[in-house]
Formats: structure tokens, C-alpha cells, sequence
């Protein structure tokens, strides 16, 4: 598989029934045009068929796997802190995937318990019922903005130091435009109803 240029959403439809002069088809993955093998129907209105088919099993997953976060969401389920290189040389980014959002947490924060070894920890997301969380992740929102009801807090066991063995519990908080808007959406995906329990 050969990456060759970014697209956008708007072209990806377009592309992926175009192929290129040698016959093979031109995908769109991750917003980059790409070129595989596999083939496509020739005929035109099977080949919609099949896009159709692409589609709608795309859609099925990408619900089944947030139907997965959320349940872990809601229950406190663990998570995997997963770290990445920073901005500065010898530094480390730590963070881990909240309901399609990343959370970044701070290096001392994730080092001191001995995230960086354990690479798992729990996660509670704590919503106020109005006003604002007494520790908002999102701490740079208006008093009056949703992002401002999440609070995440982080669980476990310290694995290092003088406390190895005993818990801990860490809120997370961040100044970052970016936070206002992920906390938002975490508000709104928790507050989902269960299915099955919608009232009538």
C-alpha cells in the first residue's frame, strides 16, 4: 500500500470508486489517498452496492466501539496511559483515549505513581449537576459553560517510592482551549441514555 496525498472528506466518496491507469482501485484511509490490490466490482451499480455495504459496516463498528468506551466510561474501567514524544528532547507526553478524545496527563503527575510502568489506571468521570465541578478538567471555561461540570479523576495504586502499595487518586485538569471543547463532548456522551432504559 502506497500513501501518496492527503484528501478531504469531501473527496473521499469520489475516490474510492476512481482507479488508477493500471487498474488498481484508489482508497481513502485516514485522509490519505492510498492504492491496494483488492478490486472493486466492475459493474457501476454493484459497485455502489459494495461502497453502500463499506459504509454502513464502518458505521456498525465505529458504534460498537463507542458502545465499548462508554460502558468502560461509566463503570471507572481502566484505561491505557500510552506515551509519546514531546515537544522537548528527552521529554515524554503521557495520556490515554477518553471516548474518541486523548487526555494528556501531565509528566510529573503520571511519573510519581508509576503510570510510566504500569501504563494502566482508572478513570472516573465525575459530572456536576450544575455550576461547575469543584475540580473541572476543563479549568479555563466560563463558570456557566458545560465543560465546566466534568471532573476526571485518576485511580490506582502507587508502584514506586515510599507509598508503593497504596492508592491514590489524581484530578486532571488543563488550561487548553481544546480541553473546553473535549470535556463538552464528554458532558454529552456519559449523559446519553443506556439503551433500554429510555423512558416512553
Amino acid at each position: 500500500m502506497r500513501q501518496v496525498e492527503p484528501c478531504s472528506n469531501a473527496q473521499r466518496d469520489e475516490m474510492l470508486i476512481n482507479t488508477k491507469r493500471d487498474g488498481s482501485p484508489i482508497l481513502c484511509t485516514g485522509g490519505f489517498i492510498t492504492t491496494s490490490d483488492f478490486s472493486l466490482p466492475e459493474d457501476s451499480e454493484k459497485r455502489e452496492e459494495h461502497m453502500v455495504r463499506c459504509r454502513l459496516s464502518g458505521k456498525r463498528k465505529a458504534a460498537k466501539n463507542l458502545a465499548r468506551s462508554l460502558k468502560n466510561a461509566r463503570s471507572e474501567g481502566p484505561v491505557t496511559v500510552t506515551r509519546r514524544p514531546g515537544p522537548r528532547n528527552g521529554a515524554y507526553q503521557f495520556g490515554f483515549e477518553a471516548l474518541k478524545y486523548h487526555i494528556f496527563i501531565p509528566s510529573e503527575l503520571a511519573k510519581h505513581p508509576g503510570l510510566d510502568i504500569t501504563k494502566s489506571v482508572r478513570v472516573v468521570y465525575d459530572i456536576a449537576e450544575e455550576g461547575s465541578h469543584h475540580a473541572p478538567y476543563a479549568c479555563k471555561a466560563r463558570y456557566k459553560d458545560p465543560s465546566r461540570l466534568l471532573g476526571i479523576k485518576l485511580k490506582g495504586n502507587y508502584i514506586r517510592g515510599p507509598m508503593k502499595g497504596l492508592a491514590f487518586q489524581k484530578w486532571l485538569q488543563c488550561g487548553s482551549t481544546q480541553a473546553i471543547i473535549t470535556a463538552k463532548s464528554i458532558v454529552e456522551l456519559i449523559r446519553q441514555p443506556i439503551a433500554g432504559t429510555e423512558k416512553e
